[in-house]
């Protein structure tokens, strides 16, 4: 990535910070997906700080699906890249948003760390359904180190 992108992306990256201190979303989330975006253009691979603000403009706005898949992305960028000095808080922000959607058994498995035993073969949710949200109205799969759980979605009412 050359210089001046280097700086064009930081420039969004500070100017959605403060969209965010300021609580306009709409802003700050446009700036964060354009710096994303670029980001992704150059090849650049260490997402997770970009994934981790855009979480946080979905949890601003109660958003919960869309920000538990940005945190599966942070922390498979995390992952992906073993820049893991800040995995304490990448891991724990992914249990928090599973605690939240009220997938307990999920949560409990991020919140003890990267899990050591290989998950079995017949690994699922236990969880109750999670109402789908007027964005994202279709059953999601959530995607766990290379392990697949199915999350169950009641219609909304």
């Amino acid at each position: 990535m050359a210089q001046s992108d280097t700086g064009r992306v930081a420039a969004l990256l500070e100017e959605g910070r403060r969209y965010l201190k300021t609580n306009m979303l709409d802003q700050a989330e446009e700036d964060f997906q354009h710096a994303l975006k670029q980001y992704q253009a150059a090849g650049y691979r260490k997402l997770h700080p970009v994934y981790d603000l855009l979480a946080r403009v979905s949890e601003l706005r109660g958003d919960l699906r869309r920000e538990l898949n940005y945190r599966i992305d942070e922390v498979k960028s995390m992952e992906e890249t073993h820049d893991t000095a800040a995995c304490d808080y990448h891991y724990g922000k992914l249990a928090l948003c599973y605690s939240d959607l009220g997938m307990y058994d999920l949560c409990q498995i991020w919140d003890d760390g990267v899990p050591t035993k290989p998950f079995p073969a017949n690994f699922k949710s236990v969880s109750k359904p999670v109402p789908a949200s007027k964005s994202q109205p279709h059953s999601p799969t959530v995607h766990l180190r290379g392990y697949r759980a199915s999350m169950s979605v009641s219609p909304s009412r």
